[in-house]
This record gives C-alpha cells, sequence and structure tokens, in this order.
C-alpha cells in the first residue's frame, strides 16, 4: 500500500493544498489534533474509523481515499472515503457503519472556498484510477452547530435524523415528551417486570459484561431481522466482529456506551451506542421478543435518556431514520442528504437504473 496517492499536491489556492493518502498511518496525529480542536461526528474519529478499516474495510479490499486540506497554518478539513467494487463498478463512497457521511472541519471551520477546488482534484483523481462513480448518502445538513460544506454540491434530499436535545432536567423533559397515560404505562409495566426479579439499568464496564452485552444485541437484532424479513447484516462475521472490537477496545475511552435492563440475569434490552464529545449515539437498540410486551426497549431508552441527563450531555442522537419512536422523543431534527455523481459511462448507466427505480417506488407510492 502507498503512504499517498500519485497525485501528490495540488494547489487550492495561494496557500491551501490538497492531499490524498490510502492509508491512515501517515496522517494520524494530523487526524487526532483536527478531531480535538475542530468539529465531527464520532463516526469520522481516527479510532472509529482505524478499526472499521481493518476489521470491515481490508478484508472487503476497500481502499482509503483519505482526502485532507490544508494551508501552513490550518488542517481545514479531512474527508474519509473509500474506493469500494460493487457489481462490477468501482465507487468512491462514504464508511459503511458511519450514519452520517461528512468531513471532519479545522479549528478555522469559517472558510468553505476550498470546497469546489478539492471537489475538482477528487473528481481528476477518479478519472485517472477509473472510478466509475461518487456516491454520498447521508450527508448531514450540520456538522454539529456548522453548516456542512459538502452541501454545496448538487445534493438531493434523502431522509430526516431525529436528535433530543437535552436541556433542563429529566423530569421536566420526561413530563413534556410522555403525557401521563404513557408515563403511567412505563412505571406499570415496571412494576410488573419488578414483580418477576430484580429489575435494573445496567452500563457495561468489565470485560465479560461488554462481552455478554454485545453478544446478546447481535443474537437479538438477528432474531428482529428473522422477524421483519430485513436483511441480517450479521451474516457478515467482519460485522459482529466491528461490533465486538470496538466495544472491548473504546468502552474503556469512553467512546462506545454498552447498557441493558437486566431482569435479575436475564438482558431483557440491550444498546450499543457511542460518545463523542456532549453528543450520545443511538444506534443498536435490541430486545427480547419474548418479552416484548413489557416493552423492554421502551423503558431501556428511557433509562439512557436519564443517565444522558444525569451525565451533563447536550444531545442524544438518534441518527437518520423515520420510526416512529424517534419521532415522539425527539424534539429536534436535521435533513440528511445524497450526493450522486456519475463519472464513466458505467457510471452514467448505474444513475439511469437509479433514477428508473425511483420512478418505480414513486408509481406504486400513488
Amino acid at each position: 500500500m502507498r503512504g499517498r496517492l500519485d497525485r501528490r499536491v495540488e494547489k487550492v489556492s495561494e496557500q491551501s493544498r490538497i492531499e490524498i493518502y490510502d492509508r491512515f498511518e501517515p496522517i494520524e496525529s494530523l487526524w487526532r489534533e483536527t478531531e480535538r480542536t475542530g468539529v465531527c461526528y464520532v463516526f469520522q474519529t481516527f479510532d472509529w474509523l482505524s478499526r472499521w478499516y481493518r476489521i470491515v474495510g481490508m478484508p472487503h479490499r476497500i481502499v482509503p481515499f483519505l482526502v485532507v486540506v490544508r494551508d501552513s497554518e490550518y488542517c481545514r478539513a479531512i474527508l474519509p472515503l473509500g474506493v469500494e467494487e460493487r457489481m462490477g463498478l468501482r465507487m468512491l463512497v462514504g464508511v459503511n457503519h458511519s450514519d452520517y457521511i461528512a468531513p471532519i472541519l479545522g479549528a478555522d471551520n469559517t472558510r468553505s472556498d476550498w470546497v469546489q477546488s478539492m471537489y475538482s482534484e477528487v473528481v481528476k483523481e477518479c478519472s485517472r484510477r477509473g472510478i466509475d462513480l461518487i456516491y454520498l448518502p447521508k450527508l448531514p445538513e450540520l456538522i454539529e452547530h456548522q453548516p456542512n460544506p459538502l452541501l454545496e454540491l448538487p445534493c438531493t434530499f434523502q431522509v430526516n435524523s431525529y436528535a433530543v436535545r437535552l436541556s433542563g432536567t429529566w423530569k421536566s423533559y420526561y413530563s413534556v415528551r410522555l403525557d401521563a397515560s404513557a408515563r403511567h404505562d412505563s412505571r406499570r409495566r415496571r412494576k410488573r417486570l419488578s414483580e418477576l426479579g430484580r429489575l435494573r439499568f445496567l452500563v457495561a464496564q468489565e470485560r465479560t459484561d461488554i462481552l455478554r452485552l454485545v453478544e446478546r444485541m447481535i443474537e437479538q437484532k438477528r432474531q428482529r431481522y428473522r422477524e421483519t424479513g430485513v436483511q441480517d447484516q450479521f451474516v457478515d462475521p467482519a460485522h459482529a466482529d466491528f461490533y465486538r472490537t470496538l466495544a472491548l477496545d473504546l468502552v474503556p475511552k469512553g467512546i462506545v456506551h454498552l447498557s441493558a435492563l437486566m431482569l435479575d440475569d436475564r438482558i431483557l434490552a440491550a444498546h450499543w451506542g457511542a460518545i463523542h464529545g456532549k453528543r450520545f449515539y443511538h444506534l443498536m437498540p435490541s430486545y427480547e421478543s419474548q418479552w416484548r410486551k413489557y416493552s423492554p426497549g421502551r423503558l431501556l431508552l428511557e433509562d439512557l435518556l436519564k443517565w444522558c441527563y444525569e451525565s451533563g450531555l447536550e444531545v442524544l442522537d438518534f441518527t437518520g431514520g423515520e420510526e416512529k419512536y424517534k419521532q415522539d422523543w425527539s424534539n429536534e431534527k436535521m435533513r440528511l442528504f445524497c450526493y450522486f455523481k456519475p463519472i464513466t459511462w458505467k457510471g452514467y448507466a448505474a444513475q439511469v437504473v437509479r433514477a428508473g427505480r425511483r420512478q418505480v417506488r414513486r408509481l406504486f407510492e400513488k
């Protein structure tokens, strides 16, 4: 693997330049400093992505395409992408296991004049390497409080993401967000469960608890996939390895957060999430199907929200998706966009197929 692609440095302006790397190691110190002083989501952090590449990217022959924009004083942005082959197409894509595809914005992120020049050089590099298309879904409207400069590109709306702004107190939020009958229902379900054993909220810290909760989360998710007919991501063992390894490595660092609703020693519901800055990411909830009548997933979410309030966090982020529970609990939403750019004739053919599928879906939605 080369440390930097052949097109080493391209001028953006008098002071800024673009560099494209296909390895993480040469820019680790720059990356960590930029994420520390700038703004980003957890999915763009070095700890997250370097492990993702080792566990998922390499086995699937995905080649890193790491775009760095910097000048003599600042790293303006780092955009982590990858080159992947799907169905005979070579695609420049965002990383899967990333609910938001976005750049890290450096400390001086008031300028966005680098975006069009960066984009031009990325397209040139794609042409040079025989990449058929660029596909960037899940582009967030904001990166924390900063506008996402990638939205200067011609993007289309994809879906909303939902979040809870944790202002005030848990008690005040809970009383406003849920009406009296819903709060009574939660108390009733907790009471009924407590009559069957010791009901408690567990945040995993010990290795045995971490491994047990990850494995149970995966088992519960797979059961739910079978019940709903949703494609089971865990058929590929690399995906299970990703969640397992990140939990073992990053729970001690406070980046991954594992929790469960326990009845004695039984895991009724589990959650695999992450924390970056003051933001909690609600990512992989699961529950035991046979205990569905007690709504263990909802009860665990209530415990998690209370824990976030008590821990001084500012946001619980449900990320993208229009699930009803996300809308019910949230007091904020953000739009996510998609960017699609064909480069070769194969890319243009894929664009025609993609547009046709959208038209067919609209026809049957009427």
